[in-house]
This record gives structure tokens, C-alpha cells and sequence, in this order.
């Protein structure tokens, strides 16, 4: 059992950092005045569902194809499975990310907005949604990564570029908060992610060379655009809700469920009219399931 707990630590500390970010985001918060620490845990429930439910999912199916083309030396295919992991990540996180942070407001409205959390409680948790937004693709894109380390052998460096995050988060969170107040920990939990994903990157590419990280630029340049028109369209359509009168007003209910049912309608659209590969292959998944 004590061996087997020395063999996860590093496991858990290389993908776990957001966990500890999560406790630390709290005792920062306590320094600020009351109703911080619940903006924050509510945004990070919201921020979880994409995390949860998609990115980790793709990442987690890929170890098992990662280890085994490592074990038979095959390198290149390697490459290609975790550019293939990035790729249908971010086309599902970068659009989430940009839902979120486009229909804040209506979507902390309808979910949280009753009784004792009222106009206030919904300001101070969609600003912080959107921050927390922003740093979606870049947890997604971690995870792949991570598995690719550990495809190699290699806990250490995961846990190196854990500790990179945690500082970044430290060091912008401490040094905005009195300016941004519970934003500036927002804003520093996405902030460390990137960092903390460049570092990986760099260090893989250290190791193994060019990864071919073109594709996946290509890739994401498509995702942020059809993005982009994605975002616009579900704003225009949540303008009509009356976000003032909380979360079990009928209009509201409406109006979200609308603008996210004509935001994943327009990211589709967009996307297959940029030949965005990703689209067909995850309609193809869906099939064979």
C-alpha cells in the first residue's frame, strides 16, 4: 500500500494543482470581504462541468493508446495520438470557454439565482466565471500532455510544472487582490494554467522534438473563430432575457436554454464551414457508441 501511494503522489500532484488551487483560491478569499470565497466556489462548479465531463474524458482515453505505442518504440505514432487528444480537446473546451464567459450572467442567473442570492451574488460570480473561463482550454490541454509524460515514465516533470502553476497562481493572486479583489484569484487560477501548460509543452518538446503542433495550431485558429461567431450570436439572444428577475422566471429559462441551444447549432455551422475535421470525427464517435 505504501509503495503504491509513492507511485500515485506524483500522478495526483502533476494533474491534481487545480484541486490545490481550489483550496488555496479559499484562503485568500478569506481576506476579503464576505460573499468572495461563494462567488468563487460557485464559478468553479460552473468551470468544472466542461472540465469534467469532456476534456478529461478525451485525455483519460488516450493513455492506454499512449503507453502502448511508447512500449512498442513507435514515437511518431505517439505524436500523433496526442496531437489528435489536443486537437478534439480544445474543439470542445474553447467553445465552452467562450459560452461561458459570453453568457455568464444568465447562466449563474438560472442556476444559482434564488432566494438569498440575489443581483449582487449573480455580479460577483459571473465576473468571475469569465476569468475562470479563459483558463478552460488550457486545463483541458494540460491533461493530454501530462498522459504523454506519463506514457514516457515520467512523474517528475509533471510535478515540476505543477509546482510552476501553484507559484503563478500565488504570485498574481496575492499581488492583484487588492486591486481586483476576488477576480484577481479568477484570473490568477487561469492565468497559472497557461503558464503552466507553455512549460509542459516546451519541456516535452525538449525531450521528444518537434511535436508537429502546427495541426493543432491550425486547429485551435479554427476553433477560436468559429468560437468567436458562436459567442456573438448567444450574447445577442441572452439580451432578451430580464436576468434582474433570477433563475425561475419562465423568460429567462427560455432564453438561456435558446442561446445555448442556437450556440451549439452556430459552433457546428461555423465549423463545418471551416472544415474543422474534429466535427466529423466526434459525430463519428457519438455513432459508433
Amino acid at each position: 500500500l505504501k509503495r503504491s501511494l509513492l507511485l500515485l503522489a506524483p500522478l495526483l500532484l502533476g494533474t491534481g494543482v487545480n484541486q490545490l488551487n481550489v483550496l488555496l483560491s479559499r484562503l485568500l478569499a478569506s481576506f476579503l470581504p464576505h460573499g468572495a470565497q461563494s462567488f468563487l466556489y460557485y464559478a468553479q462548479r460552473m468551470v468544472e462541468i466542461p472540465q469534467g465531463m469532456f476534456a478529461l474524458a478525451v485525455a483519460s482515453a488516450a493513455l492506454p493508446s499512449l503507453a502502448k505505442l511508447r512500449s512498442r518504440g513507435e514515437d511518431a505514432e505517439a505524436k500523433a495520438m496526442l496531437r489528435h487528444s489536443l486537437r478534439l480537446s480544445l474543439f470542445v473546451a474553447v467553445p465552452a470557454s467562450a459560452a461561458l464567459a459570453a453568457l455568464a450572467e444568465p447562466i449563474v442567473t438560472v442556476v444559482f439565482a434564488r432566494g438569498a442570492f440575489g443581483t449582487n451574488e449573480v455580479a460577483g460570480t459571473a465576473r468571475a466565471l469569465v476569468w475562470m473561463a479563459l483558463g478552460v482550454s488550457a486545463v483541458a490541454s494540460v491533461h493530454p500532455v501530462v498522459r504523454m509524460f506519463y506514457a514516457y515514465g515520467d512523474t517528475r516533470t509533471p510535478v515540476l510544472c505543477g509546482a510552476l502553476n501553484l507559484a503563478v497562481f500565488l504570485g498574481l493572486g496575492v499581488s492583484l487582490l487588492s486591486a481586483l479583489s476576488h477576480e484577481a484569484i479568477a484570473l490568477a487560477t487561469s492565468a497559472a494554467s497557461l503558464a503552466q501548460l507553455a512549460r509542459l509543452l516546451a519541456l516535452l518538446r525538449r525531450r521528444l522534438g518537434d511535436l508537429g503542433l502546427r495541426e493543432v495550431a491550425v486547429s485551435l485558429a479554427r476553433a477560436l473563430a468559429a468560437s468567436l461567431v458562436m459567442a456573438g450570436s448567444v450574447h445577442l439572444i441572452a439580451r432578451f432575457g430580464e436576468w434582474q428577475r433570477g433563475g425561475n422566471d419562465p423568460r429567462n429559462l427560455a432564453v438561456l436554454a435558446l442561446s445555448i441551444g442556437a450556440g451549439v447549432a452556430v459552433y457546428a455551422a461555423a465549423s463545418r464551414l471551416l472544415r474543422s475535421t474534429e466535427l466529423a470525427e466526434l459525430i463519428a464517435a457519438t455513432d459508433r457508441g
